[in-house]
């Protein structure tokens, strides 16, 4: 256990380390009133002080660089306030030590670290499980899943800032599958917030008179069902993606979802296209 005068080092603490290892630091008058203040039921409850606003209890999930492994953990300074508010509040007759700081486990020994939000105990137990389980499949996976998995983490890490500033647009540039320089149509799907609130976008905009493909490439310009589909010139096309990607990237940090971004970006500079995306190195 740590002493008062010992400094305080800050990171994150392992969910399973503080469940089922730190009251066995404890003081025998105090081991009871933790371990109650620990379960599941305990730490979801709207009058725990840990759940903010009566949404539910938030503490954090993170990767480790070591072993790629996921962790639900809490942060040290949920650990130094739990220890405190039992104390002020006369549940324990002392302020408890927290975990040696060799148990700690500093930000940058984390890939990637976000928030996670429980309503409930039962949704506190089924996440620990899955993470059991999903920890137990990636044992010896190779290298190339490791890295898709870390780019993964990163994405979600970006997608659920709090903040909520950014505009997320997938998008889709088709061409003729007799000559690639002939662009037919382009699609977008974004989501971006207002405050809090989740707004979504689509489009379907088609170069008229151009030839449909069908014998190499499946086409489907006909089928689109989220809206109307708008023809236009060519002219007019390169027009609207310039206005809607100017427009989103002026709002706040922009990401760019490809079907298959090493393809498409390559397209679009190998064949004389930048016209089309004037600000791809911006994103």
């Amino acid at each position: 256990m740590t002493t008062e005068n010992e400094p305080a080092v800050v990171g994150y603490y392992r969910y399973t380390d503080i469940m089922f290892e730190w009251h066995k630091t404890c003081p025998e008058d105090s081991v009871e009133q933790l371990k109650a203040f620990m379960y599941p039921g305990c730490l979801t409850s709207p009058e725990n002080p840990l759940v903010d606003g009566g949404e539910g209890l938030e503490i954090w999930q993170g990767t480790m660089r070591a072993n790629n492994e996921i962790r639900l953990l809490y942060s040290s300074a949920q650990i130094e306030y739990i220890r405190y508010w039992l104390y002020e509040m006369g549940i324990t007759p002392q302020k408890i030590p927290i975990p040696r700081s060799q148990y700690i486990i500093p930000e940058d020994q984390l890939m990637n670290i976000t928030p996670r939000l429980f309503k409930n105990d039962s949704e506190l137990k089924k996440a620990q499980k899955e993470l059991v389980k999903t920890n137990k499949r990636l044992k010896g996976v190779d290298s190339g899943m490791q890295a898709m998995r870390e780019t993964f983490e990163k994405v979600r890490k970006l997608y659920q800032t709090p903040e909520k500033t950014a505009t997320w647009c997938s998008i889709d540039l088709e061409d003729w599958e007799y000559d690639h320089t002939v662009i037919t149509e382009f699609g977008y799907s974004l989501v971006q917030w207002e405050g809090q609130e989740e707004k979504r976008e689509r489009g379907h905009w088609t170069v008229a008179g151009t030839p449909h493909n069908g014998t190499y490439v499946p086409d489907a310009r006909d089928y689109y069902h989220y809206g109307d589909t708008v023809p236009m010139t060519k002219k007019d096309l390169i027009v609207r993606i310039n206005a809607l990607l100017s427009g989103l990237a002026e709002r706040g940090p922009l990401f760019l979802v490809f079907h298959d971004p090493t393809s498409d970006v390559k397209f679009v500079n190998s064949r004389n296209l930048s016209q089309f995306f004037p600000l791809i190195s911006r994103f």
